[in-house]
């Protein structure tokens, strides 16, 4: 789906084009040589970060930087800020970082940092409460009716935080959301969404809009909001598919429906079932790894820190032959036509495409690539290069690949 609202910036080296099997893609505008710097993920306003969302997992929380995503080698930053769940490789970092967040942010980490350690602590016993059926928990539905079943509950949750005087009914739902455990890599990433949410919409073309409900009664409540707020999430492709393996429906609902029980109240207006579930679906293709910042081929590579949204990058495609390097230093990632492509410029009209493996494309062989590529990424490469091999392959090794 492609958003009017929001192109990439206009370029003397490339163009942004629909292809007929890969979306759209990156294609050069002229002959550029190598090392001809093509894109840097930058803020294109004030309120526009870079990157749009992102999240630092769990168990490394103590030894990246959350500013600058500095690591080294595992080792724990000293400087901290043990309450709300983040470290620093420099006081700089800190102060910048809570310049940007603020104290609403900070709140809010803070809450969700009290909330995982309280929950760790909680023993399940077999006579904990049954929690109320709702339609949300019914495996048969389709994750819209899903997410609007679970804004249902949420009005709920709210209601029981902000009414003098709450229903029965809405205090066992803000309860239960409480009591449910949920992953704190997602209330982590979905609290990155809400803060960005709750900026945007104080930007001065966004006061006085009224995003509060979707004009279409049968679309996710906070429809209107993520499309007005989100041009550059929603410019990327969802992914339906997302809701499986590692990261079930449950799993995000329950984030949510604990957010709402634990955020301060100024920002709950900002936390919309469709925001979670953009969120969710458009980061699933598009996202980019976090890693230690790789060699002297700019790749990141080594263990797997985090994961973050620059919509700027998610437009190249990968080729196990890539010609342009990408390179993250800090929170932005730089793109450059590749030291070794072959001849002595890209052509006018190339693909300009990166390698989403990594580096990892050098040492694997074709059939390696494509299933890696396939379970990560969910496509068949069909790249110059992975064509090539497929040719020289015998028969009986490519049936065995698509078995």
């Amino acid at each position: 789906m492609h958003h009017d609202g929001w192109p990439l910036p206009e370029s003397v080296d490339y163009v942004l084009r629909s292809t007929a099997s890969a979306g759209r893609a990156i294609f050069a505008r002229r002959n550029i040589k190598p090392g001809t710097h093509i894109l840097s993920t930058t803020e294109k306003y004030e309120q526009l970060r870079s990157p749009t969302v992102h999240v630092i997992l769990r168990p490394y929380r103590r030894e990246v930087c959350a500013q600058c995503f500095a690591y080294d080698r595992g080792r724990e930053w000293k400087c901290r800020l043990p309450d709300a769940g983040v470290a620093f490789c420099s006081v700089e970092c800190r102060q910048q970082w809570e310049s940007v967040i603020g104290p609403l942010g900070l709140a809010a980490h803070q809450a969700i940092e009290t909330t995982i350690k309280k929950q760790s602590k909680w023993k399940k016993t077999t006579q904990d409460s049954t929690p109320m059926t709702t339609a949300v928990d019914s495996p048969d539905l389709d994750f819209d009716a899903a997410w609007q079943a679970a804004g249902v509950v949420g009005k709920q949750i709210v209601a029981a935080r902000t009414k003098e005087k709450p229903s029965k009914t809405e205090q066992r739902y803000l309860r239960e959301a409480e009591s449910a455990p949920a992953d704190p890599d997602f209330l982590a990433y979905l609290l990155s969404g809400v803060l960005v949410t709750h900026k945007r919409s104080a930007a001065p073309a966004m006061v006085g809009k009224d995003a509060d409900e979707p004009s279409d009664e049968s679309s996710i409540p906070g429809t209107d909001m993520v499309s007005e707020l989100f041009p550059d999430l929603m410019a990327l492709a969802s992914d339906s598919s997302v809701y499986t393996g590692d990261s079930p429906l449950s799993s995000w609902t329950k984030a949510y429906k604990l957010l709402l029980a634990i955020l301060p109240i100024p920002l709950l207006d900002f936390l919309r079932p469709a925001i979670c579930h953009e969120l969710a679906s458009r980061a699933s293709h598009n996202a980019f790894s976090i890693r230690p910042a790789g060699g002297s081929d700019g790749e990141q590579s080594g263990e797997f820190l985090g994961w973050g949204v620059w919509p700027e990058a998610s437009f190249f495609n990968h080729s196990c032959r890539p010609n342009v390097r990408k390179e993250r230093v800090g929170r932005i990632w730089t793109f450059a036509v590749s030291e070794d492509i072959t001849g002595d410029v890209l052509r006018e009209g190339e693909e300009l495409c990166i390698t989403y493996l990594g580096g990892d494309e050098k040492d694997l062989d074709v059939e390696e690539r494509r299933k890696k590529l396939k379970g990560e990424w969910g496509f068949d490469c069909q790249c110059q290069k992975c064509v090539e091999e497929l040719h020289d392959l015998p028969l009986s090794a490519i049936l065995h690949e698509r078995s």
